[in-house]
């Protein structure tokens, strides 16, 4: 069985171009994950395409003072659900993102960023009211 994996390090308009044409080709998004390097944030998207096994990873630096990225949900699902965790454990602001409201961290967190080098121990947990879930209603539920 043949494999291709490659690994690019792009700008933040790269990474919207190359996850745009990877999608196009059949690629999908299977991963991103966030790293605190201390002076940056790494970013980096996981594509895989099957038949053959192809692999690409996106990587794109963010610095730590703007913590902010181009939102790829509006051309891929798993990437709103990826970007809002990294909004919750990283502070990684998902510009663009349709509906950027917590996934992970629910009403009694305080503004605190687990994931984050310099996040300290855990502050207080409040009882500061519920999650606003999102009511799901209909025929078969």
């Amino acid at each position: 069985m043949s494999r291709s994996w490659l690994r690019h390090r792009v700008s933040q308009r790269g990474l919207t171009e190359m996850a745009e044409q990877l999608l196009d080709d059949s690629f999908r998004l299977a991963l991103v994950a966030a790293h605190d390097d201390g002076d940056s944030l790494r970013l980096v998207y996981l594509f895989l395409a099957g038949r053959p096994d192809r692999r690409v990873e996106l990587e794109c630096v963010v610095p730590v003072d703007d913590p902010s990225v181009q939102s790829l949900a509006y051309v891929s699902f798993p990437a709103s659900r990826f970007e809002r965790e990294m909004a919750d454990l990283y502070a990684i602001r998902p510009v663009g993102h349709p509906k950027p409201r917590r996934l992970v961290r629910h009403a009694h967190w305080p503004d605190w960023h687990p994931m984050r080098a310099d996040a300290g121990p855990a502050p207080e947990f409040a009882d500061t009211g519920a999650f606003p879930f999102l009511n799901v209603e209909g025929p078969g539920v």
